[in-house]
């Protein structure tokens, strides 16, 4: 019996130094878990920060591409009746000799040209009023983004607190169980002494073997006992058989769980290089971006000499052509852009009758003149933009960078938590076989207990209320490694919620930029005057009403993200206080075990 009792007392000690090396293993895994969390919402919301940047920019970089469409078409349309007029002015010293012979046929036609002049000061006009108007439609459209993106803050400083608030709840409740930990301390001492004193009643009792007969009598009573107490142990046997059949299927399922890490991975690097892809073409957009604003300024400075030239060649041309080869030039022009089919002859004919009308046509002249300057004033404004609009480009694609890099620490960080989940199931497993020892130890301490109930009479009923207490605990440790059971499929689940939600996320984010690149990549070589004033205003409400869906969307899915964010985290710490305690309630065990004989 000696013997025995060395061997159970070595590997009860064997066992001890498991469970705390178990418990250090556990504590180190929820540690890492805490950090693991803390990560994750750091990289969460700087990226809802740098999706709604993103946005932003996005629109920003539309309005400017169209801006620079509508100058690079206006540009060229200036060219063209640059080289018009300089190839008129060849031609007008050769006409002017017959200008006195048609100009008496003149006179019908004066009265339609003061027509189309009034028509085109009109459209002229028009064309005012609508850049007017798309300018205060983009003011607006700025205002509105900045309102929300206001109340994105807002409600991402409100998340914080509320999270706050949280962490020092736990903290509370985490003091509350130590100081609730220190009241088993004293039940161990009073077990002890209890224990001890048994002890020293058996080695008393040792000695009184003449009372056979109410021996006997009492070993009936334990065996009635201890038949009841099999049927106890074949309940919990049966039990402990039905929580390892789930605990195999749950291990199915954590391999299921582990082949949709597997393809999720997968798709998580085809979707890095489609992103890599995109941010190549985002590449190939901004030089060839630069590139046509290199070739735009190039072309401004040209025009700019060229108007300087013609400035000086038209006060030459003034007084060599006494004042009408200057109406010509301008009506000439007027003439081909509005009747495109009529000769050059009848233009010449209808110039005769303007010399009447020559302070009137300057009056035209001079005002073309201010229209010129405030071209000049606003291609200047233009470039200023550009040049800023680069440099927010610039950033926007830095920014871009700084969203690849936390995606792949968020991989990674999903990836160590799967390796953490692994080793908790592995540490439960382990539990699970200790229950296992602990019970077969039982059993055999029961046999023992009968075959010194023959010498020990009176610690028959000490014996017994011990026992009952030992079932009592191996039911506690039960519930409590059952209600881990739960505790942890349900922490699965939330994971598995967390997953499909940032993958939904990305989903969305993908589905926004690759919208955002096919409205910018097409019509890269211009549009025409006409198209350029039909398209920009409908096309930018559209780009705004989906800019905003999105980011309400977007604001929805953070929202969500953050509530089951702290759902994960408060079953992450109080799993493990349920550790915590499982792991004292074995010790005690192993402690009493040890004290027995």
């Amino acid at each position: 019996m000696s013997k025995e009792l060395e061997e159970r007392d070595r590997e009860i000690k064997f066992q001890e130094g498991k469970i705390a090396i178990l418990e250090q293993d556990g504590a180190s895994q929820v540690r890492n878990l805490r950090v693991d969390l803390d990560h994750l919402k750091g990289t969460l919301e700087e990226r809802n920060l740098e999706l709604m940047s993103l946005t932003q920019q996005i629109q920003e970089l539309e309005r400017e591409r169209e801006q620079v469409k509508s100058l690079h078409a206006s540009l060229e349309h200036l060219r063209a009746a640059l080289k018009d007029r300089e190839s008129e002015c060849d031609s007008q010293r050769h006409q002017l000799r017959l200008l006195q012979q048609y100009k008496e046929q003149q006179e019908g036609y004066l009265q339609e040209l003061h027509g189309k002049v009034e028509k085109m000061t009109l459209a002229l006009s028009q064309k005012d009023q609508e850049l007017e108007s798309q300018e205060k439609q983009i003011q607006e459209a700025e205002e509105v983004t900045e309102m929300q993106l206001r109340t994105v803050r807002d409600q991402l400083e409100q998340a914080l607190e509320a999270l706050k608030e949280k962490d020092r709840l736990i903290d509370t409740q985490k003091q509350q169980t130590r100081s609730y930990e220190g009241k088993p301390g004293e039940q161990l001492k009073v077990l002890r002494r209890d224990l001890e004193d048994a002890t020293a009643i058996l080695k008393e009792k040792h000695f009184m073997v003449e009372s056979q007969k109410e021996r006997i009598a009492t070993f009936q009573k334990a065996e009635q006992d201890s038949g009841e107490q099999k049927e106890i142990l074949q309940h919990l046997e049966a039990a402990l058989k039905e929580k390892e059949q789930e605990t195999e299927e749950r291990e199915r399922k954590i391999g299921v769980l582990e082949e949709a890490t597997s393809r999720l991975e997968t798709k998580a690097q085809g979707e890095q290089k489609e992103l890599e892809e995109e941010i190549r073409a985002l590449w190939e957009d901004l030089q060839h971006v630069q590139q046509t604003l290199a070739r735009k300024d190039e072309e401004i400075e040209y025009q700019r000499d060229r108007v300087r030239y013609f400035e000086k060649t038209l006060s030459g041309r003034e007084q060599e052509l006494r004042r009408q080869s200057e109406l010509l030039k301008q009506l000439t022009s007027a003439l081909r852009w509005k009747d495109e089919g009529e000769t050059l002859q009848k233009q010449i004919q209808k110039l005769q009758k303007w010399e009447e009308e020559e302070a009137e046509k300057r009056r035209v002249l001079q005002e073309r003149d201010r229209s010129l300057q405030r071209q000049k004033e606003l291609t200047q404004q233009l470039e200023d933009e550009r040049k800023a609009k680069g440099e927010e480009l610039e950033r926007a694609i830095a920014i871009w960078k700084q969203t690849e890099s936390g995606e792949v620490k968020w991989k990674e960080k999903a990836q160590a938590l799967t390796l953490a989940l692994t080793k908790s199931e592995m540490a439960n497993g382990t539990l699970r076989g200790e229950i296992a020892v602990l019970q077969s130890m039982v059993s055999e301490r029961d046999t023992d207990w009968f075959h010194h109930e023959a010498t020990a009479e009176g610690e028959q009923l000490s014996w017994l209320s011990e026992k009952r207490l030992l079932s009592q605990r191996l039911e506690r440790l039960q519930r409590a490694v059952a209600k881990l059971q739960l505790e942890k499929t349900e922490l699965k689940q939330l994971n598995a919620e967390l997953r499909r939600t940032l993958e939904q996320v990305e989903w969305e984010r993908r589905r926004l930029k690759r919208y955002c690149r096919g409205r910018s990549l097409p019509d890269a070589c211009g549009f025409s005057l006409s198209d350029q004033h039909k398209v920009p205003a409908s096309r930018q409400e559209e780009s705004h009403t989906c800019c905003s869906c999105r980011l309400a969307e977007l604001q929805k899915q953070v929202s969500l993200l953050q509530t089951q964010l702290a759902q994960e985290r408060k079953y992450k710490q109080d799993y493990p206080e349920c550790c915590a305690k499982t792991s004292q309630e074995l010790s005690d065990l192993h402690h009493e075990l040890s004290l027995t004989p």
